[in-house]
């Protein structure tokens, strides 16, 4: 148990230290006056409707994970689905932990009364989804970036990430397939399980087009805010450009390499859209303020939580814990 521990916390300071180290970078290229500027430059109503616009996707997102649980048999109440999406939220980007939000959300469902089976797949597939309609996005927009970007080196970094996307969604579903002699593995056994449900998700219209419809659907709900924001910010983008361009710096964002995405995204970004002529100052400024919004929606996670009698918050080593002592108690 303590080597799990101090495993979590070598993790989380390496994630610390990469994202003070990309922010430190990506800020010491900057012309820091005139990315204040900038900042100080903004309007409450655009920095308002961006938020509302951000809000909706996260509401809508929860959506998504209260449908995604129905492929499990069971599902909360969305009223307590929506609790805990927001929860998430505010560990994964108000309050970053070693825990995660999708750790929390995992163990909220766990012991409001779902299987551990159901609670982790039912989170896990509900962010396979959302990183699906991610992809999706990147790569029908693809024509419009060709449009706009001569440089090759761009245009293959865009590609590799549709390939790598395409191939890691491939082998995921065909994980259930593999020889029963692999299953002897349990994270075989776990990915064999996510393999199923990803593959039910699919099959089963009824649930898998509104779960896809929601995840593309809230994308675009993204990059309206990112267009409101990079207006009042001063910058010369279109809703095209961002729609070309958001999604595939998010979708690198979410690789797990920092706390929230918090540098990878102000450097990608800064990367992105420079390809556009946009100013890193500029480009800098939009991050910095998106990310911002994001950490404060999450804060109304933060109101739930402490309104909530019971805010223990585990993650998912201590809920399989859990359930094997209730499993045993049960036997004897």
């Amino acid at each position: 148990m303590a080597s799990i521990f101090a495993q979590k916390w070598v993790g989380f300071t390496i994630k610390a230290a990469v994202t003070v180290g990309l922010i430190w970078v990506v800020l010491g290229n900057q012309d820091l006056d005139r990315l204040a500027e900038r900042l100080s430059g903004m309007t409450f109503w655009s920095v308002f409707l961006a938020a509302v616009l951000l809000i909706v996707q996260n509401v809508l997102a929860s959506v998504r994970w209260f449908i995604v649980m129905h492929l499990f048999g069971r599902a909360l109440p969305y009223p307590m689905a929506l609790r805990f999406y927001f929860e998430g939220l505010l560990f994964n980007q108000a309050l970053p932990s070693t825990i995660g939000g999708d750790g929390v959300r995992m163990y909220r469902a766990v012991k409001a009364g779902l299987p551990v089976a159901s609670g982790v797949n039912g989170v896990l597939l509900d962010r396979i989804s959302g990183l699906l309609a991610l992809l999706v996005l990147v790569a029908v927009t693809q024509p419009w970036l060709y449009d706009r970007v001569d440089e090759t080196a761009a245009r293959l970094t865009f590609a590799a990430v549709i390939v790598a996307g395409v191939v890691g969604v491939t082998v995921l579903l065909f994980c259930n397939r593999v020889p029963a002699i692999l299953m002897k593995s349990k994270l075989m056994r776990g990915l064999a399980g996510l393999s199923t449900g990803l593959n039910d998700l699919i099959l089963q219209l009824r649930l898998g087009l509104p779960v896809f419809g929601l995840s593309i659907f809230g994308h675009l709900l993204m990059v309206a805010a990112s267009f409101v924001l990079a207006q009042d910010l001063g910058l010369s983008v279109t809703f095209v450009d961002c729609l070309v361009l958001v999604p595939g710096v998010m979708l690198l964002a979410a690789a797990p390499i920092s706390i929230a995405g918090w540098g990878v995204r102000e450097a990608v970004m800064v990367a992105a859209m420079s390809l556009l002529g946009v100013p890193d100052d500029g480009s800098t400024s939009l991050s910095l303020v998106f990310g911002a919004l994001i950490a404060g929606i999450g804060l109304v996670g933060g109101i739930l939580w402490l309104a909530n009698p019971d805010r223990r918050v585990a993650d998912l080593e201590t809920i399989r814990e859990d359930d094997t002592e209730q499993n045993k108690a049960k036997a004897n």
